[in-house]
């Protein structure tokens, strides 16, 4: 008998010592108020097995940039439906990226989930083979179903599709100064080739990373073309890399329209009162962005039965809402509340929008760089 008591004892410690924090099963006390899983559970037996299986891993890690606000908001509801924790860990895109990649070289297996971050995700992570397709792990209808999704269809980065958006913000394209600029001045993108808005344009610089070199990618690439640009650099826009200012001085009305304006700060100046800006779609159409709202799978997850049921649960109507609300941009998903978006960062009935979202679009930020230099600075 002790030597049987001896036998189990090393047995337990082995075990033990070769589990750590991040992975050890915890199994969560049932809470009395604890909500159904879902109304909308695929057939059989598979979803309920998976989910059983999550419980008993306690926990999904998700590596990506994300807000404080909604790193709480998720998980509070994550844990609150499924009664499973969310462990973040938070950091730039490259600095995820690099994280991800020292872990899995030394055999570390930590994190499940990849949010935000498309290029650096795309350019780091799949290409060195860390990254699974997401498709086989949808299996709720409400979260594979394309209904009710911008455009019917489910926003893939990649065609292998192992990187998929879930927030679509409406940018905007061109902002006017309304004390200085009728809204029916300038309803196309060739109306700003007017000569008599030349000296009166301010813009986010292009030739770097950032707003301006999304717009002139945008709109030489998918838009307009690159001959537009050059036309429009004659107008001889002035080019700023402090997106405060920028906005500032538009709503100052030291210039009368704005190109590639952040939209936070934008936002931060509406809300404090000012009511001179606006957004004009143009004819031709205008972008999105994903912002940070997009997700990957890894291919070697610590908690891999979590990780699917936190990607089914945030492609719902209801993992949708939470999201979008605490981030404050609108979903693609087109049965989720706006009302607390910007109105001016809504997507417009009846509007033209172009494919910004995919990596082959994403690629071309790096040539159109080197464009806008050549356009804007050296003519």
């Amino acid at each position: 008998m002790k030597d049987q008591l001896i036998f189990m004892v090393l047995v337990i410690t082995a075990l033990g010592v070769s589990c750590t924090p991040a992975t050890l099963p915890v199994t969560p006390a049932a809470s009395a108020g604890q909500q159904p899983v879902s109304s909308n559970q695929p057939p059989g037996d598979e979803w309920g097995r998976i989910l059983t299986a999550a419980k008993a891993e306690g926990g999904v890690t998700i590596y990506g940039s994300t807000s404080p606000e909604t790193r709480q908001t998720v998980s509070e509801a994550f844990h609150s439906k499924f009664g499973i924790r969310i462990d973040w860990v938070t950091g730039r895109g490259n600095e995820t990226v690099q994280k991800i990649l020292s872990e899995q070289r030394a055999n570390i297996n930590l994190a499940d989930v990849v949010t935000g971050a498309t290029m650096s995700t795309m350019n780091g992570l799949k290409p060195a083979g860390v990254l699974k397709p997401l498709e086989p792990a949808l299996m709720l209808p409400e979260a594979k179903g394309t209904a009710n999704w911008f455009q019917g269809k489910l926003w893939w980065v990649d065609d292998e599709r192992t990187h998929l958006a879930y927030s679509l913000q409406a940018l905007p394209a061109i902002v006017i100064n309304t004390d200085l600029v009728k809204k029916d001045e300038i309803q196309s993108f060739r109306d700003l080739l007017n000569p008599k808005w030349k000296g009166k344009i301010i813009m986010d610089d292009p030739t770097i990373g950032g707003s301006g070199n999304g717009w002139v990618t945008a709109v030489g690439h998918r838009i307009m073309d690159i001959n537009y640009l050059r036309e429009l650099a004659k107008q001889e826009p002035v080019l700023l890399r402090n997106f405060r200012q920028e906005v500032e001085w538009l709503a100052r009305g030291k210039y009368s329209v704005g190109l590639a304006m952040n939209a936070p700060e934008m936002s931060d100046l509406i809300r404090a009162g000012v009511s001179n800006m606006d957004v004009v779609i143009p004819r031709e159409g205008s972008y999105l962005s994903q912002s940070r709202g997009a997700v990957s799978l890894l291919n070697k997850p610590a908690h891999p039965n979590a990780a699917i049921v936190y990607l089914n649960w945030i492609l719902t109507r209801e993992g949708q809402t939470v999201v979008s609300k605490a981030e404050g941009l609108q979903s693609a998903r087109t049965d989720v509340p706006t009302d607390f978006v910007e109105p001016w960062l809504l997507r417009q009935p009846g509007a033209k929008y172009h494919d910004t979202i995919s990596y082959e679009y994403n690629l071309k930020k790096d040539e159109y760089v080197e464009i806008a230099k050549k356009i804007f600075v050296n003519k």
